[in-house]
């Protein structure tokens, strides 16, 4: 017998669509680089705020670090995903070798900002 599909999220799918289309922009904003959807709303049903994540290369977090206020910077994105999707979005900015240190089990990290929802082909 097979096993059921796992979900990747735990969210609405008209909450998953709307974060994707915000995805879309902060991809843009981060000069195509994939924020992901990680967390508890990847986890289980009860989760309390939608963590979204952005890891960069070493080199580039440095670049950004070197002229803004990484934590605050973060802190801006996760309140405009928030007036925007009406989410709650807990958004931070990672340099992926202590992300991936810090967290080398980590959950799935779920791409955001690279579904085509308008193919009429695409199923959910």
């Amino acid at each position: 017998m097979s096993q059921p599909k796992r979900r990747a999220t735990h969210m609405l799918v008209t909450d998953i669509r709307t974060l994707d289309d915000w995805g879309r922009n902060v991809r843009t904003l981060f000069n195509g680089e994939t924020p992901y959807l990680v967390g508890s709303a990847t986890e289980r049903p009860d989760y309390r705020d939608v963590d979204v994540r952005m890891i960069l290369e070493d080199q580039a977090y440095q670049r950004l670090a070197n002229r803004l206020n990484i934590a605050r910077l973060g802190v801006i994105v996760a309140r405009w995903g928030q007036a925007i999707t009406g989410l709650p979005i807990d958004f931070q900015i990672q340099q992926r070798t202590a992300a991936n240190e810090k967290y080398p089990h980590a959950g799935r990290r779920h791409p955001l900002g690279m579904s085509d929802w308008d193919d009429p082909t695409r199923t959910i």
